[in-house]
């Protein structure tokens, strides 16, 4: 057995030594041949039987699989000066036309589960492990009721494990005090309630110098209201002076989506290289209605990357993201920039 699969499940306990050896042969099979189906991975028959015996043993619970790992990730990030925590939800397709498998995706006839996973990683884009992942099924009739979700307080929400992955952060930066922890969420995490978790924890004084919070970045989904009425946060933030221009590689994609479809990330563009500015500041935040809480306005820092003359045609580039990095100097703000590059493993270069 390789060293490493006996060194990242050191403290595996399914509560049996015999499930405990049967998940390291699972994962040294697994490991060897990521890309095939279990009869494939394993060697022959009778392994292959007790591969699904054990993925249908109660006690082997996906916490308890993932918990050894996330133990000797934590142990990783130990190491580092900084660590960011990109989370993000894939789909788990399992449409099939004999079988019903988990709940629907984006459509009914779309069938599957949806896992949130929350990934740490160096600044230099080297993985350390997944420190939590949410698996669920959407069930139908709610589904079909999900225009309603505004009057739902953020726990009833889908959205909230935006704010668990959060909270999971902070559990990190508690466990990892000499480590700087940096929770990435993308446009999907814009969501008033995570600001004010943060901001919440440092009224309390629960976070000291030593650690126990965790730092963000969220890429804006929506123009918020500022909280003196004068501007919107767009507005606000494109007004204030260029900081720096430089160049982006732009690639081609391919329309995913119908014309119908609004989200921009969908739409066919052509590769190009864009002339982008960067701007950054400070704006408060005024804080949204809500039914069952009263939320208060809160101060951000923000970068804005926007590209400000397209191609004819082309929508324009453009992030922007709120952050409680301090983006006091044009290097800040490009460092909270090559953070939320890691979401894809890439990376903006800033020219001169």
């Amino acid at each position: 057995m390789d060293a490493w699969i006996a060194e990242e499940l050191k403290t595996a306990d399914l509560g049996d030594e015999r499930l405990n050896r049967r998940f390291e042969i699972v994962l040294e099979r697994l490991a060897g041949r990521p890309s095939v189906s279990i009869p494939a991975a394993c060697n022959g028959l009778a392994e292959t039987q007790a591969a699904y015996r054990f993925f249908a043993n109660e006690r082997v619970a996906a916490k308890k699989i993932l918990q050894p790992h996330r133990q000797a990730t934590l142990k990783r990030i130990r190491q580092q000066a900084t660590v960011l925590i990109v989370q993000d939800t894939t789909e788990l397709e399992m449409t099939r036309p004999e079988q019903k498998v988990g709940g629907p995706l984006n459509w009914e006839t779309q069938i599957g589960f949806l896992d949130h996973v929350l990934l740490a990683m160096t600044p230099e884009r080297v993985p350390l492990g997944v420190v939590d992942a949410n698996i669920w099924a959407r069930d139908l009739e709610d589904f079909h009721k999900r225009r309603d979700r505004g009057h739902k307080p953020i726990e009833a929400k889908e959205s909230y494990r935006w704010l668990q992955g959060y909270q999971h952060a902070c559990a990190v930066a508690q466990a990892a005090p000499e480590t700087r922890i940096v929770c990435i969420s993308d446009s999907e995490g814009d969501i008033f309630e995570c600001f004010a978790e943060a901001a919440a924890e440092d009224a309390a004084g629960a976070v000291d110098a030593t650690g126990g919070k965790a730092d963000w970045i969220v890429r804006s989904g929506q123009d918020r209201r500022l909280a003196t009425g004068k501007a919107s946060l767009v507005e606000e933030v494109a007004r204030s002076p260029v900081w720096h221009s430089f160049e982006v590689k732009v690639s081609k994609r391919r329309a995913a989506c119908g014309d119908d479809q609004k989200q921009k990330r969908r739409q066919e563009r052509q590769a190009r290289l864009a002339v982008c500015t960067l701007r950054a500041g400070r704006v408060c935040l005024k804080a949204p209605w809500r039914k069952d809480r009263q939320l208060q306005d809160h101060d951000v820092n923000v970068v804005l990357v926007r590209e400000e003359n397209p191609p004819a045609g082309e929508e324009p580039i453009e992030w922007l993201l709120l952050t409680s990095l301090p983006v006091d100097t044009l290097a800040q703000a490009q460092t909270v920039v090559e953070y939320y590059c890691c979401r894809w493993r890439s990376r903006f270069i800033f020219g001169s």
